[in-house]
């Protein structure tokens, strides 16, 4: 059976799935691979009395890439019951494959992350290329969504509640090496050629015994490794987690809190309601417009900057953009370009002004330095004006200003505040752009993100604009040019920018 993106084949009691999206470099869950999966699953399920082990293998020089992220962006918040219910169908499939009772094996000869790896965590057994290039793991959470294909119940039960939370979390990437330490692989190759013969020597080794076509999991007796959420050695310890998770993200960044909750939920329920948990929040969050952002910018907009060879750092680095911050803006001000990030010191330089000017107009109206420093970082801001005024200049933006606090700010003006902070400047990188002064939306993102620390959540200064849409985004405009000042105001030409380089997928 020759389809699209796979390839069925059953011979002397084999049978194998190999991953070949036609037309494309890569393996990705796309809905036509939605559908061959289907496909080659009931005929796995026909065929059964004749099948003896299953091969999971790529055609492609990595092994599967994940989601179709373009998919993704084309998304809108009325489409989580789709969602699920396409989430839902594949793991149906992956669970029908490895619940028959006879043994799985992945060969993982490249890459497998995401979902990619989800996929070959179907396998019993697991064998991979060892080789240092080779990345494994769940990249999502920076990339504003979850594993969702099994990832987060199957990591879960494979190390544990906290084992696993690096990988789930912090988005740990590993290597076949390290992936075999932690059981995540079990045999190591060579080189390619040796995938498939060991894959069917342990096919061989495994007839007639049962615990070989099962996962862990799925075997008689199985505890959760490092005890379940209600054992009293971790009951303390998640009761404290979201209150910790949540000062780190300050409540802007859903994926990681969903991702906690899926592990926790699911660690507290049988395996099968677990993948509905997990379908559920990951559903949830593909709705989201931040999920949408943060693909933009850290998936498409950083591979644009990658593909025109431009150095880039992880999306999730928090402290390595609070560095930035107080590096690139040294060198703006000196007019030395940060090449790093392949934008102008101009760009960087007055969407620095917009931001520090905004705040000294909220202190001279009378607001509070601690209100306008914690109401940016509220708004999602590496660093607030107030502290990033002072590492940059002798003077205190902060004198004779008095020390009156937050509270002394009127409930009704808290979001005008962060609107001004952030309409501000990403106002100033959408007049970059219509003037020449940054050379693409991709630029302007990542280079408002890295190099000034704009809300990662927002997917930069230009997606902050596009994320709400551009008739939103000019209707508050208006708005805070009538009662704040011309600043805030968008003009014919850089409206017509902001069409021009709108990005479609």
């Amino acid at each position: 059976m020759i389809l699209k993106t796979l390839r069925y084949e059953l011979a002397e009691g084999i049978a194998t799935i190999t991953f070949d999206e036609q037309g494309s470099l890569v393996n990705t869950m796309c809905q036509q691979w939605q559908q061959d999966l289907a496909a080659a699953t009931t005929q796995l399920l026909n065929d059964m009395a004749q099948v003896r082990g299953v091969i999971l293998a790529s055609a492609k020089t990595t092994f599967f890439a994940g989601a179709d992220l373009k998919a993704v962006m084309r998304t809108n918040a009325d489409d989580g019951p789709r969602f699920f219910k396409e989430i839902e169908a594949i793991k149906r499939c992956f669970r029908q494959i490895e619940t028959q009772g006879v043994p799985v094996v992945t060969c993982i000869n490249g890459a497998a992350l995401g979902g990619g790896l989800e996929v070959a965590l179907v396998g019993h057994h697991r064998i991979a290329v060892n080789s240092p290039k080779i990345l494994l793991g769940f990249p999502e959470v920076n990339l504003g969504l979850m594993p969702g294909g099994g990832g987060i119940t199957k990591l879960t039960r494979l190390l544990g509640l906290v084992a696993a939370q690096p990988y789930l979390l912090e988005c740990k990437l590993f290597n076949p090496q390290e992936a075999h330490q932690l059981g995540v692989v079990h045999e190591l190759v060579d080189n390619e050629a040796q995938l498939r013969e060991r894959a069917l020597a342990f096919i061989e080794a495994a007839q007639g015994k049962p615990e070989a076509a099962q996962h862990v999991w799925d075997r008689k007796g199985y505890s959760m490794p490092g005890g379940s959420p209600s054992s009293p050695k971790l009951a303390g310890l998640l009761s404290v987690a979201p209150a910790v998770l949540k000062q780190k993200t300050r409540g802007l960044y859903p994926a990681p809190e969903a991702a906690l909750a899926a592990m926790v939920e699911g660690a507290l329920v049988d395996f099968d309601t677990a993948m509905r948990i997990e379908s559920r929040h990951l559903a949830s969050l593909m709705r989201s417009q931040v999920t949408r952002n943060m693909i933009n910018t850290f998936f498409f907009n950083m591979n644009s900057m990658k593909a025109a060879k431009v150095e880039a750092a992880q999306p999730d680095a928090k402290d390595a953009r609070e560095d930035a911050v107080h590096a690139l803006v040294a060198k703006a001000r000196g007019n030395s370009k940060p090449s790093s990030l392949a934008a102008s010191a101009d760009f960087f330089g007055r969407l620095l002004d917009a931001y520090l000017s905004e705040a000294k107009r909220l202190l001279e109206e009378g607001v509070p330095a601690a209100a306008i420093e914690n109401l940016a970082l509220q708004a999602g801001m590496a660093v607030g004006p107030i502290a990033l005024h002072q590492a940059i200049a002798s003077d205190d933006l902060r004198a004779d200003k008095g020390t009156a606090s937050m509270s002394a700010v009127p409930v009704d003006q808290l979001q005008d505040i962060k609107d001004r902070l952030l309409f501000g400047m990403s106002l100033e990188a959408a007049r970059c752009l219509a003037e020449g002064k940054v050379a693409s939306v991709a630029q302007a993102n990542i280079g408002s993100i890295f190099g000034l620390g704009f809300p990662a959540w927002a997917g930069g200064a230009l997606q902050f604009i596009y994320g709400q849409s551009l008739s939103v985004f000019e209707a508050r405009s208006q708005e805070l040019a009538q009662r704040f000042g011309a600043r805030f105001a968008l003009s014919p030409e850089v409206m017509a920018a902001l069409k021009q380089h709108q990005p479609v997928y």
